[in-house]
């Protein structure tokens, strides 16, 4: 099983100042230009913006630092996939909390590490099992062809390679 959140880096900001939440275009393009500069800068924040129309800065800049997470999560899958000694199942928390970062109106999503209550609940705490209901979909082995991923909202669904257009500009550039 590989996993991740889909706001994942939201968490390492909660510790320093609120200020990273505010962000404009110019503040993302700031906190972007440490790891990447020029052209790359550009290609990337257009990508995201083309797959996320509607997010704020701030969201971008969450959305491409928390991406190479997703990318090496899909490099585990793929390689242990290629094993074949067992099926590989993919997850992304997207459900987002809507609790607010302290000291300003910025949801915080789904960060790092929120999701591990529920991939690992006990059954006594889900009253489905104790039902025998089952209230998830079933949950497609992850394959190269299918990419298929477990989203995990309040719905949980299968999405067929999310992100897409945000996988294949990291193959393309790394």
């Amino acid at each position: 099983m590989c996993g991740t959140c889909r706001d994942e880096t939201v968490y390492s900001s909660l510790f320093g100042p609120p200020d990273i939440f505010r962000i404009g275009d110019a503040g993302l393009r700031r906190e972007l230009g440490r790891t990447y500069q020029g052209a790359e800068l550009d290609r990337f924040i257009g990508v995201f913006r083309a797959s996320r129309p509607d997010a704020a800065p701030a969201r971008l800049c969450f959305a491409i630092t928390t991406s190479p997470i997703r990318r090496d999560a899909i490099k585990v899958a793929e390689a242990k996939a290629a094993r074949r000694a067992a099926p590989v199942f993919m997850d992304q928390l997207a459900c987002p909390s809507p609790t607010l970062v302290p000291g300003t109106d910025f949801p915080i999503g789904s960060p790092h590490a929120s999701d591990i209550a529920l991939e690992f609940a006990h059954a006594d705490q889900d009253p489905g099992s104790l039902l025998n209901a089952d209230r998830s979909p079933a949950w497609p082995a992850c394959t190269p062809a299918g990419r298929a991923t477990m989203w995990l909202d309040a719905e949980c669904r299968i999405v067929r390679d999310p992100d897409r257009a945000e996988r294949l500009y990291w193959h393309s550039v790394r």
